[in-house]
């Protein structure tokens, strides 16, 4: 499992480009609200084909709040 901290334009891109090389990934950012936008594939990014790739491997990336 790989983590990231910080859910700005880079994290969300690493973090979703790691899950799609078919690892687990959890995704962390202190503002819950943001972390729940993330789980529900609501981004507040536009990256070419960003969408498709996480419908394609949502199930290996969890968007999290909770610091333990």
């Amino acid at each position: 499992m790989i983590g990231f901290v910080g859910l700005s334009h880079l994290g969300l891109v690493y973090g979703l480009a790691t899950a799609a090389k078919d690892f687990e990934v959890v995704a962390y950012d202190p503002d819950g609200a943001l972390t729940a936008r993330c789980a529900a594939g609501k981004f507040s990014i536009d990256e070419p084909g960003f969408s498709e790739l996480f419908a394609e491997h949502r199930a290996r990336i969890r968007y999290t709040s909770n610091e333990t």
